[in-house]
């Protein structure tokens, strides 16, 4: 864990390791599943929000997916925000409880064609169960 910042795609740790937060910056996604971020947790619990962005407008529909340790735990379907039926892209955050020593996949694809349009993910957390935060709350009792 650690506050210095690691580069887009990295799970990155406030300075006193209470939060967290990783961002995929926009990839290109197809018809294949496309990882957007992954990590695996250490000894300490993630309570996350994770939202799935368009980062360009089209009328092509996503399907995103959120996976713990290759297990699809929740997935959802969007149309695009250019979309001529009327029914458009609306942020549907995830929030979840990721538990330690969990691998965390977070997956667009592209279920209209085989364009390639640019999404991306955010997941912000709170961090629970790290020994620092336990030693910091016994020495405020």
């Amino acid at each position: 864990m650690s506050g210095t910042f690691q580069g887009v795609g990295s799970l990155q740790f406030s300075p006193d390791n209470k939060y967290a937060q990783i961002v995929s910056g926009n990839k290109e996604v197809n018809s294949g599943l496309t990882t957007l971020a992954e990590f695996t947790t250490e000894s300490y619990y993630l309570k996350s929000i994770i939202n799935f962005y368009y980062g360009e407008s089209s009328n092509d529909r996503f399907k995103y997916e959120v996976q713990l340790n290759d297990t699809i735990l929740a997935n959802y379907f969007v149309f695009g925000p250019a979309d001529t039926n009327g029914e458009h892209f609306v942020s549907n955050p995830i929030v979840l409880i990721i538990p330690p020593f969990t691998k965390c996949t977070l997956i667009a694809q592209n279920i209209e064609n085989d364009n390639s349009r640019k999404q991306s993910v955010i997941l912000n957390a709170k961090v629970l169960g790290t020994i620092e935060q336990f030693d910091l709350e016994l020495k405020n009792d």
